[in-house]
């Protein structure tokens, strides 16, 4: 639901409630219809096909040499990042705060980097680099409403959390 009244915004995502910010007027369409589109359109996508990539990617694993190496998270996210122009600093340290740098039941078990739930039910992903890359394009779409610091991104990102920001801060250092 989105209210204007001068330049305050009132954004509820999620089912998480209310939550009063200055925003630009031009975002306010992007943050109401557009992101939990986004979302839950990665949602959808997640699940249409999933046995089917799991086998071929746990085919392409088999007939890998045991000396690759294979790239780590924080790879995936730089390379993503370049990809679709996202700062790097900004992606890694909202995924180390959201995943508990990498320990959380959501990114172990259900490849979720960053975070991401649709009515405060995390999203799941059959692939790391697939929870990676939903990470990155969601926050593209932050990127396209003008949305490009933590502070910025904090009240529709983790609504109702206010050291979110200083903590995403710390970890860009």
């Amino acid at each position: 639901m989105l209210k204007t009244g001068a330049a305050v915004c009132m954004v509820t995502l999620f089912g998480t409630g209310l939550t009063a910010f200055t925003l630009p007027e031009d975002a306010a369409l992007h943050i109401s219809e557009i992101i939990p589109t986004k979302i839950e359109a990665i949602a959808k996508d997640v699940h249409k096909g999933i046995m089917l990539e799991a086998k071929s990617r746990r085919a392409a694993e088999e007939t890998t040499p045991e000396a690759a190496k294979p790239e780590t998270v924080e790879e995936m996210i730089a390379r993503y990042c370049a990809e679709y122009g996202v700062e790097y600093r900004l992606a890694i340290a909202i995924a180390r705060l959201e995943t508990g740098h990498f320990t959380s039941a959501a990114y172990l078990q259900g490849n979720n980097v960053g975070g991401l739930s649709v009515k405060e039910i995390p999203l799941t992903f059959s692939t790391r680099e697939e929870g990676v890359k939903a990470f990155v394009e969601n926050l593209t779409t932050y990127y396209a409403a003008g949305l490009t610091t933590p502070e910025a991104i904090q009240p529709v990102y983790c609504p109702g959390n206010e050291n979110w920001t200083a903590v995403v801060r710390q970890l860009m250092q």
